[in-house]
């Protein structure tokens, strides 16, 4: 994957895990990896979590490829740190949804 480049790249990985890339994040299964020293914590911290599991895994349960992502963002972060562009914190803007289609109330069904 090219790591925080490709708006449309996503990958499934070995037990559901979705990687979706963005310009400014990576989400890793339910978790965002922001491109910034923030996630670079993040992204370490699920590192070593995944790495413990491998140790512990069974021949049916392998994190190996989810390591081998968070391995290469790991690396791609701590290289931008070390340039020093890698800001402490970004902000992402959460999508917002757009009119309702119910107008300004809903139908009884939608509490």
């Amino acid at each position: 994957m090219n790591y925080f480049s490709n708006e449309s790249e996503t990958r499934t990985l070995a037990g559901g895990i979705v990687v979706e890339n963005h310009v400014d994040r990576i989400r890793f299964g339910e978790i965002d990896i922001t491109r910034d020293c923030k996630g670079l914590a993040i992204a370490t911290t699920l590192l070593a979590s995944a790495r413990a599991a491998g140790d512990a895994a069974t021949e049916h349960r392998s994190p190996a490829e989810s390591i081998i992502h968070l391995a290469n963002i790991v690396s791609l972060l701590e290289q931008a740190r070390a340039a020093g562009s890698l800001p402490d914190e970004i902000v992402i803007n959460q999508p917002t949804a757009g009119p309702s289609i119910f107008g300004t109330s809903k139908p009884s069904f939608l509490k």
